[in-house]
């Protein structure tokens, strides 16, 4: 059974809270535990608000440790950590290099990989989701390097086709069932 007894100070506050209090939430834990004050068992100061015991036995402790501020509703966890604007260019240098800038053995950047690598390097977890909107926040589409390197310059692209030719005629060459 938990006994508690109240300074008029204490009492003061918590009518103070039950009484002008906002926060519906706050004003219940106000009124358990006045009424734990009056007497009244957890079990019955839970049945008057309509709540399990155990919440009332949570809700005594943080009024042990913070007073009336403990009795408030906290902030909800809310959404992930966003990704801070200060590593943008460290991230968009990441996509530009490729996993091999990176030191990874890939070939492409997925969401999930970037995601990884940054909770990995610095210590930030995001989800892909999260990887995925920044990119689209900053124009950056995941793609493989040397296609969008090739189409941008013709000369650098007639070289390409010449490799890829000498390529194909070393292929031709070599006898498949030598």
């Amino acid at each position: 059974m938990i006994h508690i007894r109240l300074s008029e100070s204490q009492q003061d506050q918590l009518w103070s809270l039950f009484r002008q209090g906002q926060d519906r939430a706050a004003r219940d834990r106000a009124q358990a535990i006045l009424l734990l004050d009056k007497g009244y068992g957890r079990k019955e100061a839970a049945e008057a608000v309509g709540v399990d015991p155990r919440s009332v036995r949570r809700w005594v402790n943080k009024w042990a440790e913070a007073g009336a501020d403990g009795l408030r509703s906290g902030k909800a966890p809310g959404k992930m950590q966003i990704i801070p604007e200060e590593l943008s260019e460290t991230i968009l240098g990441w996509i530009r290099g490729g996993p091999e800038s990176a030191g990874l053995d890939r070939a492409n950047w997925t969401f999930e990989e970037l995601a990884t690598h940054l909770a990995r390097t610095h210590r930030i977890f995001v989800c892909a989701r999260t990887m995925e909107r920044f990119c689209k926040r900053h124009g950056v589409r995941l793609y493989r390097p040397s296609y969008r390197f090739l189409r941008a310059d013709p000369a650098k692209q007639a070289v390409a086709r010449q490799e890829l030719e000498a390529l194909k005629k070393k292929r031709s060459r070599v006898s498949v069932f030598s």
